[in-house]
């Protein structure tokens, strides 16, 4: 079976992580991360969100 994009993603996304993942900017991933309507966290400072939240986000079920 193939794989697909995502499954070398790590469990907890960093905004690095998704920068690399959609090929963003540094600044459009911090806005993403800012806003309301993406369902990530922030811990300690730093923003983070768990890869199922990401991919649900995108639209994308994992086959789990």
């Amino acid at each position: 079976m193939p794989g697909t994009p995502y499954d070398d993603l790590p469990n907890v996304l960093t905004p690095k992580d998704v920068q690399r993942f959609l090929g963003w900017n540094k600044n459009q991933v911090y806005n993403l991360f800012r806003s309301r309507s993406f369902p990530s966290e922030r811990i300690g400072g730093k923003y983070i969100i768990p890869k199922p939240r990401f991919l649900n986000w995108l639209g994308i079920r994992e086959n789990s």
